[in-house]
C-alpha cells in the first residue's frame, strides 16, 4: 500500500478513535457510545454502532481500492468480540503517534495534544504546542514511514 494512502486511512480511523469517546470510566450501560456520529455529507465509509463497539467501514480507502476496510472501536476494558478480517482498536486511545505533520493542528484543535508520543521527524514540526512537547523530551523521534524505527515505536506503546 502506497504510505500516503495508508496515512488518509489511518487518519479517518484514528480521528473516529481519538475523537469519538469519552474519557473516564466505563458505565455499566448496554451502550457505551450515547453520542453517535451520522455521515451525512462522505460516501465512502461508515460507521455503526453494537453496544461495546462501533464500526468503522471504509468502503473505498483509495481510488481502485479493491476491498473495504474494516476497524473496530471496542470501548477500552470492554472484551472485542473477534470479526475475521477487522483491525481493533482500544478507544479512547491514550498514546498517538502522528506520522504526518499536517495532522497535529487537529489533535491541538480538539485538545488531545497530550495523547502526543511521536512524530516521523522533529525537524518538520511546526505546530507550536507540539514543539513544545518535543523541545521537553515528551515526544519522541520514529522516523519516516518508510524507514520508521519500529522498535520504539513498540517500546512507546502507542495505540
Amino acid at each position: 500500500m502506497d504510505p500516503h494512502r495508508s496515512h488518509n486511512l489511518l487518519f479517518i480511523v484514528g480521528w473516529a478513535a481519538l475523537l469519538s469517546c469519552q474519557a473516564g470510566a466505563v458505565p455499566a450501560v448496554s451502550d457505551l457510545f450515547p453520542d453517535k456520529v451520522t455521515v451525512t455529507h462522505a460516501r465512502e465509509f461508515d460507521v455503526s454502532y453494537h453496544g461495546t463497539y462501533k464500526l468503522v467501514t471504509i468502503k473505498k480507502a483509495w481510488r481502485g481500492a479493491d476491498h473495504a476496510h474494516r476497524y473496530l472501536l471496542n470501548q477500552r476494558g470492554q472484551k472485542a468480540p473477534f470479526i475475521k478480517g477487522v483491525q481493533v482498536i482500544d478507544v479512547p486511545v491514550r498514546k498517538v503517534a502522528v506520522l504526518a505533520t499536517p495532522y497535529l493542528p487537529h489533535l491541538d484543535r480538539f485538545d488531545k495534544m497530550s495523547t502526543l508520543v511521536a512524530v516521523d521527524q522533529h525537524r518538520y514540526v511546526n505546530t507550536p504546542s507540539a514543539v513544545t512537547l518535543i523541545g521537553a523530551g515528551v515526544v519522541r523521534e520514529v522516523g519516516p514511514i518508510v524507514n520508521m524505527n519500529i522498535e520504539r515505536m513498540v517500546a512507546l506503546e502507542t495505540d
